[in-house]
Formats: structure tokens, C-alpha cells, sequence
């Protein structure tokens, strides 16, 4: 199942997206516009017709533990729950997830999301990385793997605890949070 995102953007103003709809938060605004952090310009590669494709953001936390990491792919369609998604790949070497040597790093998607930035069915696909070995065999970067084990083995001690990724948009001219 797809779930809905909610977003916020400093450059135009707030705008809040549910189902991929964009609604400005002022009351000056009239129009919503497609803003994507170009110094506040419009991206004109948004409008492009994308026929019956589209675009899945796979993200994983790289080797920092810290940093976010992406990359997109082209699908034929929306898919219908996260197990229809493909497994993907990428260097670990250019992510300090390797040291170069067998530098595969496997991406297991785990959860689905409207992606807010993109217009149309585009997706954010969270992602889980493995080693080359593939399934049951996490990377060692990959602290939520272990997490979720454990909080299913305790799930029966602990009901309602959830494990909540978050996270907070800066301005890129500033570096402060966006309000």
C-alpha cells in the first residue's frame, strides 16, 4: 500500500502534500507552483510526460549512519505492496559501506511512499541495505535490520511501540531548518 507524505518547503512558502496534491499554506499565494530547491525556480523537467512509467526513489542511510542516499529507477507501474518492487544494487565503496573489494551493497525495499516532489504515481521506496550474499545477510550498516527483529520478538511486552523514522527539511542557502 502506498502511503501519503506531508512535506513543507521554505522557498514558496509551506505547502502541504496528501496524495500528491499541492496546496499552498498562504492565503497570497493563488496558484501552487512545482518547486524542487533550485534557488527557487521552477524545474521544467517536472512537466515532461512520463506515459504509463514511473519514477521509484529507492533511499538508504549510508555508512555514516547519518546520511541519506538515493537513487531512481524507472517502473512500469504502481506497485501493489512493497514486495513488488525489485531488489537493487549499488558500490558501497562510494558510500564508506565497503572498502572496494566485492563493493556490492543490495537494497531491500521495505516501505512505500507518495513522493511529494514529483508529480504523478512517482514513489519513495525506503530501503534496507544487505551484503552481496543477499538475504539474511544485512550489511553491517544496517542497524534497523536488527531493530525490527528484536522489536517483534518483544512485540507482545510492548504494545503500540513503533519504531519512527523522522525526518527535518533544511534550507540548503541557509543551512536552518525550514519553518
Amino acid at each position: 500500500r502506498v502511503r501519503e507524505a506531508v512535506v513543507s518547503t521554505q522557498s514558496t512558502g509551506h505547502y502541504y502534500i496528501t496524495n500528491n496534491l499541492r496546496t499552498p499554506s498562504t492565503a497570497s499565494m493563488s496558484q501552487p507552483t512545482m518547486m524542487d530547491g533550485l534557488d527557487g525556480r521552477s524545474n521544467p523537467f517536472l512537466k515532461l510526460p512520463q506515459g504509463d512509467k514511473i519514477q521509484a526513489y529507492y533511499i538508504w542511510v549510508d555508512g555514516s549512519g547519518e546520511n541519506i542516499r538515493g537513487k531512481t529507477r524507472t517502473i512500469d507501474s504502481v506497485p501493489e505492496s512493497v514486495d513488488d518492487l525489485p531488489w537493487w544494487n549499488f558500490d558501497g565503496s562510494s558510500t564508506n559501506q565497503s572498502t572496494g573489494e566485492n563493493s556490492d551493497v543490495l537494497l531491500k525495499p521495505i516501505s512505500i511512499f507518495r513522493d511529494p516532489f514529483r508529480p504523478g504515481d512517482n514513489i519513495i521506496v525506503m530501503c534496507e541495505t544487505y551484503g552481496p550474499e543477499g538475504e539474511g545477510h544485512p550489511h553491517p550498516t544496517n542497524s534497523r535490520h536488527e531493530c525490527a527483529e528484536n522489536m517483534e520478538k518483544a512485540a507482545d511486552l510492548f504494545p503500540g511501540s513503533e519504531i519512527e523514522q523522522e525526518y527535518t527539511p533544511f534550507d540548503s542557502h541557509t543551512n536552518r531548518q525550514s519553518k
